[in-house]
């Protein structure tokens, strides 16, 4: 798995676009080595592209879910960060 960015978040740092495209990017790569299908690909890109677009949610993302993601890519636990950017899919469902 690649290793994701390391975004050390201060506050107000939530709205700046390099920590959001550091994090989207990191994501992208991510679902490149997952091997994912189209659909939940394109699902990942609409949850994440929603979630950066608000600093609520951007800031909870890259606190949260991006910090799991980077550990599960630390540790090659594939197959907990599929669980997780399926989680992140569905919530471009929602």
């Amino acid at each position: 798995l690649p290793v994701l960015p390391e975004i050390d978040l201060k506050p107000g740092e939530a709205t700046d676009p390099k920590a959001k495209s550091l994090a989207f990017n990191g994501v992208l790569s991510l679902l490149k080595a997952l091997d994912l299908d189209s659909a939940t690909r394109s699902k990942v890109f609409r949850a994440l592209n929603a979630q950066l677009a608000d600093p609520g949610s951007a800031a909870h993302f890259l606190s949260v879910p991006y910090q799991f993601l980077r550990w599960c890519c630390a540790e090659n636990d594939a197959d907990a960060a599929r669980s997780a950017v399926q989680e992140i899919a569905a919530e471009s469902a929602s």
